[in-house]
């Protein structure tokens, strides 16, 4: 077969028209700084690409987790430090009722009304929420507030207060087979059931 010149400028033609394609397809890359525009520009490389996605996907799922489990963390730290301060002046209180045991009913009722105060706060700061309105005591029953008074004299003060919460603590998956307590019951504010 005898190669014409007509021939070997169409061959010249279709080489030159695939360089300009390659360049251009160059200089998209180049241009938009991503060198797989299509999955066509490289399959193996654009499996590897998948996977990074859906692993920093993940990754991303459990920082945001991570990170809701800190401020969980952090309020709860907060909570039990308050929680025993207000249980340091209820004791610092008893201590001076007992030290100072006289028969004026108005110092007994001054400190039997700073108990009460005490109560009051201990019972808001078991009660604690997050800004996103689960209780941080209540272990899995979070949208429950976990200390209810469920009977009071007659002075209106309480003598009972119940737990309405959880007794297990509610967990969160912060990696991969790693999960993590977040909100805790509020069994450590109450007394162990004497068996």
């Amino acid at each position: 077969m005898r190669v014409t010149n007509e021939m070997q400028f169409a061959g010249l033609l279709r080489h030159t028209q695939r360089t300009l394609a390659n360049m251009t397809k160059v200089q998209d890359q180049v241009a938009s700084g991503v060198r797989l525009q299509r999955p066509s520009d490289g399959p193996a490389d654009m499996v590897r690409v998948l996977k990074n996605r859906q692993d920093d996907a993940r990754l991303s799922v459990h920082l945001a987790t991570i990170r809701d489990v800190n401020i969980a963390i952090d309020a709860s730290a907060t909570a039990l430090t308050d929680a025993k301060n207000v249980l340091t002046r209820a004791k610092d209180i008893a201590l001076q009722a007992a030290n100072t045991a006289t028969s004026d009913p108005t110092a007994d009722e001054a400190l039997a009304q700073e108990i009460d105060a005490a109560l009051t706060t201990l019972l808001q700061v078991a009660n604690r929420k997050l800004s996103d309105g689960r209780s941080l005591f209540a272990g899995t029953a979070s949208q429950t507030t976990p200390f209810v008074v469920s009977a009071t004299d007659s002075k209106g003060r309480p003598t009972q207060i119940d737990y309405q919460g959880s007794h297990e603590s509610s967990q969160v998956l912060v990696g991969p087979g790693q999960t993590f307590d977040a909100l805790i019951p509020g069994d450590l504010f109450q007394l162990p059931n004497a068996s």
